[in-house]
C-alpha cells in the first residue's frame, strides 16, 4: 500500500514549524479557511476536503510559503470584527447618569 501525498491539519502544522515548533492545527486550519491577508489580496493555503478532513500537499505547502513571500503585505487593513464595541466616553458617562437618576427615584 502507498503513502497518501495528503497531509492532515496536525502534519501540514509539523511542517511549517517556526524553530522546530510546529503551528497550531488551529492557525493551520485559518490559512486553509481564511488565509492570510496581504493588503487587497487574500492567500490561502490550497488544500482538499477528505471526507470531514482537512488535507494539504507539501507541494501547497511550499506554493503557499513562496506566495506569502512573494507578496508585499502593505498597510493592514481594519475589519469590522475588530472595530472596538466599548462604548464611547461621553456616552458612558450619560448612560451612568441615566442609571444614577433611576437608582435615586427608587431610592437606592
Amino acid at each position: 500500500m502507498s503513502e497518501s501525498p495528503y497531509l492532515g491539519l496536525a502534519s501540514a502544522a509539523q511542517r511549517l514549524a517556526i524553530d522546530g515548533k510546529p503551528l497550531h492545527v488551529s492557525a493551520i486550519y485559518r490559512q486553509m479557511t481564511q488565509g492570510i491577508k496581504r493588503g487587497e489580496t487574500t492567500i490561502k493555503l490550497r488544500h482538499v476536503r477528505l471526507g470531514r478532513r482537512l488535507a494539504t500537499t507539501d507541494e501547497w505547502i511550499s506554493e503557499f510559503i513562496r506566495e506569502l513571500a512573494s507578496t508585499p503585505s502593505g498597510p493592514r487593513a481594519r475589519n469590522a470584527t475588530t472595530k472596538s464595541t466599548r462604548p464611547s466616553h461621553s456616552r458612558r458617562q450619560r448612560e451612568i447618569a441615566v442609571a444614577n437618576k433611576e437608582l435615586a427615584t427608587r431610592g437606592y
